[in-house]
């Protein structure tokens, strides 16, 4: 865990539109409205189709609203709402969760797209193979940092 990142704020009194954010670098997956499908299925008999919203469909929603300039991590997948209420997902990584909160964005409780562990991914193929790619590369990273931080302990350890 990154030193200062972790802890999901509940304190909701300062919004993200009251925050300035800055641009998050990085190559980040656009949820907003991609239909998703799960190829098992809630019964495991048949494949399932839906979609994410989208800030367009939701109308201006309160819930995603208050959202703004937030960050969360689920199963693995990390997610940030930018200033117009769009939804962005990666695989997590300490240095994205750095880089979120250097942009000025906080780590408060937040919906997580395609986090769940039930299946849902991308059902265009193009995007659920950009979708694949990215999480995997970021699964590496994750595995690489953790490696890392543990050689940084024991060698603390040893004095």
């Amino acid at each position: 865990m990154v030193e200062g990142i972790g802890d999901v704020s509940l304190d909701n009194q300062e919004s993200g539109a009251e925050r300035e954010l800055k641009q998050v670098p990085g190559d980040w997956f656009d949820v907003d409205g991609i239909a998703v499908e799960n190829d098992v299925g809630q019964t495991g008999t048949k494949k399932e189709q839906g979609r994410i919203y989208s800030i367009e469909d939701l109308n201006g929603d309160q819930r995603r609203m208050d959202s703004v300039g937030n960050w969360e991590e689920n199963n693995g997948v990390i997610c940030y709402v930018d200033q117009e209420g769009h939804a962005h997902v990666a695989g997590y990584t300490e240095e994205r969760a750095r880089q979120l909160e250097e942009a000025g964005y906080k780590h408060r409780a937040t919906e997580v797209p395609l986090s769940s562990g039930s299946g849902w991914v991308p059902a265009d193929p193009e995007l659920r193979k950009r979708w694949e790619k990215m999480i995997e590369a970021d699964r590496e990273k994750r595995q690489k940092e953790i490696a890392e931080a543990r050689k940084k302990t024991l060698r603390e350890s040893r004095g």
